[in-house]
């Protein structure tokens, strides 16, 4: 019976772990499409607009989420800390995730789809600009707690 309740307990945990995942996406999203119209703009020397850019955004935030608590529950069941590989995979996974996204959701006004090497660029671009703007956050973060 005990063993029993601790399963259901670890179940509901799980399925609020997951919620969290989606919800973060999609608040995370909401700052990530704006990295994307930029990085759009720049490369693909394009307007996008934000309701085309807030689809990729939100399932490349997603991906990068369940990839990081699928690393997670793997670290958490054997017991080894995988945080360097887990750091990697999402950066991997956020860059290869969202050259596929960017090919089916963005499409330009006038050649149609972005190609690949574009694609690639606007990806690399955009998690070059989260990697500065996380690091910049966390900056003022620690100026504000000293």
């Amino acid at each position: 019976m005990c063993l029993l309740a601790f399963t259901l307990a670890n179940r509901t945990n799980m399925i609020g772990s997951l919620i969290n995942v989606v919800i973060g996406a999609a608040a995370g999203a909401l700052i990530d499409a704006l990295l994307l119209i930029f990085a759009t703009k720049w490369v693909a020397k394009f307007n996008l607009a934000y309701t085309k850019a807030y689809p990729a955004a939100f399932l490349g935030m997603l991906a990068s989420g369940l990839t990081r608590f699928v690393l997670f529950q793997i670290s958490w069941r054997i017991g080894v800390d995988l945080q360097l590989i887990s750091l990697v995979s999402i950066l991997v996974v956020s860059f290869v995730v969202y050259i596929a996204l960017i090919r089916r959701f963005i499409v330009h006004p006038q050649s149609g789809v972005i190609p690949f090497g574009k694609a690639a660029l606007i990806s690399l671009l955009e998690l070059a600009m989260k990697i500065v703007l996380m690091a910049a956050f966390l900056l003022v973060l620690m100026q504000l707690r000293n």
